[in-house]
């Protein structure tokens, strides 16, 4: 089975945008405060980290 050109770009598109896509703790190292590493996340950032991820995933703010 090959794939129209048309098809080709959407799937390369879509398996490209999900490669970029950092993992919730990822988004927690970027964004916390803290001068030193955590022993563990703190709650502010995770609840923020949450939220970035959710819109990553194309789901909406529902504030």
């Amino acid at each position: 089975m090959t794939l129209k050109p048309q098809t080709a770009l959407v799937v390369a598109v879509a398996v490209r945008a999900f490669a970029v896509q950092p993992t919730r703790d990822e988004v927690v190292r970027l964004i916390c405060n803290q001068k030193a590493p955590c022993e563990g996340f703190c709650y502010p950032c995770i609840a923020l980290a949450n939220r970035i991820s959710q819109l990553y995933a194309g789901e909406r703010d529902g504030r």
